[in-house]
């Protein structure tokens, strides 16, 4: 389980722990880690499932300290849940590219890098004679972002289509080692990255130059209270991780799951209207 510190992947963590799964929480602080400890004082599953280890996706020694921890406890593993995520929207003309490599490495790069570690654990799970679910399974938790193309968080949506194209793609090659891939597109959930990229956008309007046109300043100024209006609306962490833990349970998952009814309409947005009306739309609602 990565991004295991908040949001998601620390619910999904709660949850497969409740339900007996023994949980690997890949957490990025020792804040982080001393949290699940202390959670572990007061509920059992979580003491007896639950194990925070060091883990940021794009540092290639902590993927490699996980592996070995998996081998440690058996090396066999029943389920990969890539949760972590970051956003960084703003005006692309006025990026950069560090930003960029930040978010293209924690979102794509670094989930695919640990998926190819952990294969061969993923593949002796899948084997396992005593596995209830016949397969073992990589979970990403993706975004409806990685269907839909919205402006003003491009590299955001960047890596999430690739993060969905990636695993659609290599889903086709790891189902002959009984590992199934799952992309999860969840819409707006109410997580403390979207607190984060309200503060960014704030950051990225008050930061504008001057030589910007003035529909980037009225078109990002926009998409914030667009995004603020969602945020009232938006699905909670458990909602997403009740739907990875029942993944996890099953022989045989779908590719895709949407999740949410602004994921849901934005899906039927790009499904049905041609790909002109649709960007219009995108483009026009939230710009």
């Amino acid at each position: 389980m990565t991004g295991a510190s908040s949001g998601i992947g620390q619910e999904t963590a709660r949850l497969f722990a409740r339900a007996g799964w023994d949980c690997l929480a890949g957490v990025r602080s020792a804040d982080a880690r001393r949290a699940w400890i202390a959670e572990g004082t007061t509920d059992r599953a979580i003491a007896r499932h639950v194990v925070p280890v060091t883990l940021d996706v794009t540092n290639e020694a902590d993927r490699a300290g996980v592996v070995r921890e998996v081998s440690a406890r058996g090396g066999k593993l029943n389920a990969l849940i890539n949760a972590a995520g970051i956003s960084s929207p703003g005006a692309f003309a006025f990026g950069d590219a560090e930003s960029d490599r930040e978010v293209i490495e924690t979102n794509l790069l670094g989930p695919m890098a640990l998926a190819r570690n952990l294969v061969p654990a993923l593949r002796d799970g899948a084997n396992d004679a005593s596995n209830p679910a016949g397969g073992s399974i990589i979970v990403n938790v993706a975004s409806i972002a990685g269907i839909a193309p919205m402006p003003w968080q491009s590299t955001y949506h960047a890596a999430k289509f690739g993060f969905v194209g990636w695993s659609d793609a290599v889903g086709h090659e790891l189902r002959h080692d009984g590992i199934h891939l799952v992309a999860v597109l969840p819409g707006t959930v109410r997580t403390p990255m979207l607190e984060k990229a309200d503060h960014l956008l704030d950051a990225s309007i008050r930061t504008l130059p001057r030589v910007a046109p003035k529909p980037y300043f009225r078109g990002l100024t926009r998409f914030r209270r667009s995004a603020q209006l969602a945020a009232r609306f938006a699905a909670t962490p458990n909602v997403v991780a009740k739907a990875i833990v029942d993944l996890a349970s099953r022989k045989n998952p779908p590719a895709r799951v949407i999740i949410g009814a602004d994921a849901h309409v934005l899906r039927a947005v790009v499904a049905f209207l041609p790909h002109r009306f649709a960007m219009a739309v995108l483009g026009g609602v939230l710009s």
